[in-house]
């Protein structure tokens, strides 16, 4: 009986330490397992029950401490090589920045970039993430977008003017309407155009006056991709004015004063033909021709170039002129024939005398 009770004690104790040791296997890997990568445990010695590990989704464990992904966004140009200023860098476009909503930022470009000395692109504005015709821009980020940097082709164009006679002619005064407003041509004759655009002359004077196109498909123009030479004639005629006598002969050194339609006057004497010659706004002209006393006028007010015969009588001055003429020539054919007479009587003169 005690041999049992013994034995019965010492299967108690076996039972107990076994149940012990089988406990604190199963718990331990729970304690340690307490975060991602924990390594799994293995016992010896069990079964596959005993065996513990642990194991979790990586993109939920990084969503609970990662932040979200920053706004992008893109600056680009329309244009060529651009080089844009961001936050005090220099940067080619195009360049892509990821900031943090609510971040503020700055970028600025040039107003010009000259691909050669007849070309330019000319900035005109942001549009896109902000709009500003400022070519420095301050903004705040608020999500992704792109922000466009424009620039327009602009060419060094020439003018030139003519009469409608084919007279160059230099303008004291320009103005073409174009896309962007009203543009003003130097008096040397070169601009910047938009390449590709439409341009109205609108305004051209000369001597004073405003003066059109003389061939109205010049109202217009349309410039080229290309630096291009436009000659326009303008509504500037040639008026001529010859002054003759009774008899047609030229007049030379006569006083010709012509008032042109700005009201401005202008005097020249007649060369040898008699002739003036004169480049005149829209050809429209009064004149006054004088000589030795006599005046005669002449007027036209009709648009266009001109060709004037003005006829003087003889007047005093020219009557007399030719009266000493006549009285000079008719004593020398007096003298002439007392002359010849008396070389006639010569002969007969001698033999008396013998």
């Amino acid at each position: 009986m005690a041999k049992s009770a013994a034995a019965l004690g010492l299967l108690l104790v076996l039972y107990i330490v076994t149940s012990a040791y089988l406990g604190a296997v199963t718990t331990e890997p729970q304690a340690r397992a307490t975060g991602f990568g924990a390594a799994p445990v293995k016992t010896s010695g069990g079964s596959d029950r005993a065996q513990v590990s642990l194991k979790a989704p990586r993109e939920a464990v990084l969503a609970a401490g990662a932040p979200s992904g920053d706004p992008t966004v893109a600056i680009t140009t329309n244009g060529p090589v651009v080089s844009a200023t961001v936050d005090g860098t220099t940067y080619t476009l195009p360049v892509t920045f990821n900031w943090a909503a609510g971040s503020q930022h700055t970028v600025s470009v040039l107003n010009t970039t000259s691909a050669a000395t007849d070309t330019r692109y000319m900035f005109f504005g942001w549009t896109g993430y902000a709009a500003s015709a400022s070519a420095h821009l301050s903004f705040v980020v608020t999500g992704d977008g792109q922000l466009t940097a424009n620039y327009r082709k602009q060419l060094f164009d020439t003018f030139e003017f003519e009469s409608a006679d084919g007279v160059s002619v230099i303008p004291s005064s320009v103005t073409l309407l174009g896309p962007s407003g009203p543009v003003s041509v130097p008096v040397r004759g070169r601009v910047w155009l938009d390449a590709n655009s439409n341009y109205s002359l609108v305004g051209v004077i000369w001597s004073n006056i405003t003066v059109g196109p003389a061939v109205q498909s010049y109202t217009t123009l349309v410039t080229k991709d290309l630096t291009t030479t436009y000659k326009i004639p303008l509504t500037i005629y040639r008026d001529t004015i010859k002054v003759t006598d009774i008899f047609g002969l030229p007049f030379r050194g006569a006083s010709v004063t012509i008032t042109g339609a700005n009201g401005s006057q202008t005097s020249h004497l007649t060369d040898g033909r008699g002739v003036v010659s004169v480049e005149l706004p829209l050809g429209t002209y009064s004149a006054d021709v004088l000589y030795f006393g006599v005046r005669v006028s002449s007027r036209d007010n009709s648009l266009g170039s001109h060709n004037v015969d003005v006829s003087l009588p003889l007047n005093y001055p020219t009557i007399l002129a030719l009266t000493v003429s006549l009285g000079t020539y008719g004593d020398y054919l007096v003298r002439r024939g007392m002359k010849r007479r008396q070389q006639d009587a010569e002969p007969f003169l001698v033999q008396e005398a013998s």
